[in-house]
């Protein structure tokens, strides 16, 4: 088709090497949690998701950001959605549900933590993530969310579950995970630190904990499981092409 571009894919079995897809859909998905460990392949696919250079520029583009939200140094949750991460003093030009990149800035030199919702298109290489998984899971759609720390011990989320099974895929630096027994928030099953080229599956329901061990970008790739779901088209459109 006129316009698009070959789009970066993944095949299911270098995103879950050494298992095999029999294997996760018979003994993992939606059963128990489970560490993939870096291979090679992985190593340097999850490492070119993002630079923190793209990130930057990101969270600098406030009027063009999908989503945002920030967990301040004290724990607090701050996101674009219940507007509480600016003043009260709107730009001209800016929208409703936004965010000033001051206010970001100073929490991120503070040790907060920053998190880029609905980011699934962000880059080619997270997108072909999201859509392995949607090519492979029945019924289902995944999104992406990029959890970024500057600094060790960085502010993150407590012990909580999530509504939704999630494949967290580590791009930069390292981190301290600690899963629990659905049924508990202090039986730990797993208890190790991760790094680029891991990746981690956490049924939906399971309690867990991330503490940052560096500074970090992982992403959490939610895949809901809703049957005449509709995921995103990941068609790669090269406007490029049709410069003149």
């Amino acid at each position: 088709e006129a316009g698009l571009a070959d789009k970066t894919t993944m095949k299911i079995e270098d995103l879950i090497s050494p298992v095999t897809r029999e294997e996760l859909f018979t003994n993992i998905l939606g059963k128990k949690p489970h560490v993939f460990l870096a291979n090679e392949y992985r190593k340097e696919f999850f490492s070119n998701i993002i630079t923190w250079k793209q990130f930057s520029d990101y969270v600098n583009n406030h009027r063009g950001s999908a989503g945002l939200q920030v967990i301040t140094p004290q724990g607090n949750k701050l996101c674009m959605e219940k507007n509480n991460l600016h003043s009260d003093f709107r730009p001209y030009w800016d929208f409703e549900n936004r965010y000033e990149v001051l206010k970001v800035f100073r929490n991120w030199q503070a040790g907060g933590s920053v998190i880029l919702t609905k980011a699934s298109m962000l880059t080619p290489n997270i997108s072909a993530i999201a859509g392995c998984l949607e090519d492979n899971i029945p019924h289902s759609a995944a999104d992406a969310h990029f959890y970024c720390s500057p600094c060790e011990d960085a502010t993150s989320f407590s012990v909580h579950a999530d509504q939704d099974d999630n494949f967290l895929v580590h791009a930069i630096g390292e981190v301290h995970w600690q899963v629990f027994t659905k049924q508990s928030r202090t039986e730990c099953v797993i208890d190790t630190v991760l790094g680029p080229g891991d990746l981690l599956y956490i049924p939906k329901g399971t309690y867990h904990k991330a503490e940052p061990v560096t500074a970090r970008i992982s992403i959490s790739v939610p895949v809901a499981i809703i049957k005449g779901s509709h995921p995103l088209s990941r068609d790669y459109c090269d406007f490029e092409k049709f410069n003149s």
